[in-house]
């Protein structure tokens, strides 16, 4: 018969109390079940651990060496066990992760949707931010994983692209501007431009794409620039993403050429890093509702 580690457990009882009869009471077996346990042990050792009589029971040498090695085996198979709660407690507890803002806004809402659905007893702390601050969560451990744009790059940080985006003009559909097709940015001069700050990831990616672009409005939140364009004070250029949320959907967008002006987004981590099992399955709802991105942009083309 196979050794378990029940067995191993009664024998380390026994040798602590040195009493047959006290080690049942305390393991709430009778004693002839206790006795066939370290029968079992004995016979696999094909040697005694106890000397018994009527009034003693004392270790043999086997029994002495053998009490360190069952130690470690209980000890090891309750830190397993630790472990593997750790694990569980994991898909019950917290992920965290960092996103930019447009991200954020955008298309996280239908992540936590589909995530929760499939997962409702996980909470979600999301940490939406610029992208300097992005790797700065991720790097730091603050986060699991991020979805940023791509940067220069770097041997802490791997990248796994999942979309290429592109800018749009964002209007109210009232606007001289909304219409069909794509539009030109020599087209869109002498309009009110509402633009988001230097600080701003796209604020900066825009400026350098097209340095003659002017402004009438200067927002540093994606909420804010939203709120303007909603209330018809002029048109601004966003990343698709910004407009794919219930929020927007009194607005509507035409592409910009001349020139087209796209960004990389992905998801980072640290290399190396393993995701905890929830963290792994966020990131799955995260990749499928970038296809469904995807998959609506090239219908839009």
């Amino acid at each position: 018969m196979n050794v378990s580690l029940d067995d191993v457990r009664a024998f380390l009882v026994i040798s602590q109390i040195e009493s047959f009869s006290k080690a049942a009471d305390r393991l709430a077996v009778s004693q002839s079940a206790l006795s066939r346990r370290i029968r079992k042990i004995e016979d696999h050792l094909g040697a005694p651990l106890f000397e018994r009589s009527t009034r003693h029971v004392a270790l043999t040498a086997v029994g002495r060496d053998f009490v360190p090695l069952a130690q470690r085996m209980v000890g090891e198979f309750e830190r397993a066990l630790g472990q593997i709660g750790d694990v569980i407690q994991k898909r019950r507890g917290v992920v965290t992760i960092a996103s930019l803002m447009t991200v954020a806004y955008g298309l996280l809402p239908l992540v936590a949707r589909r995530f929760s659905t499939a997962h409702p007893d996980v909470r979600v702390r999301l940490l939406d931010a610029t992208g300097t601050e992005i790797v700065d969560h991720v790097r730091a451990g603050d986060a699991e994983f991020g979805i940023d744009m791509e940067g220069a790059p770097d041997a802490e940080i791997a990248f796994e692209a999942l979309a290429v985006e592109r800018y749009v003009l964002a209007c109210r559909p009232d606007h001289p501007l909304a219409g069909d097709g794509a539009l030109s940015w020599d087209m869109v001069r002498g309009h009110r431009c509402i633009v988001l700050g230097p600080e701003s990831g796209i604020g900066r990616q825009l400026r350098e794409a097209v340095p003659s672009i002017d402004w009438h409005f200067e927002i540093q939140h994606l909420s804010t620039l939203l709120g303007f364009l909603a209330a018809g004070l002029g048109v601004a250029a966003v990343p698709a993403l910004a407009l794919t949320s219930m929020t927007s959907a009194d607005l509507c967008w035409r592409p910009l050429t001349g020139p087209e002006v796209k960004r990389r987004i992905g998801i980072i981590r640290r290399r190396g890093a393993v995701l905890s099992p929830a963290a792994e399955s966020l990131r799955d709802a995260v990749v499928a509702e970038f296809a469904a991105f995807r998959k609506a942009q090239g219908r839009s083309r």
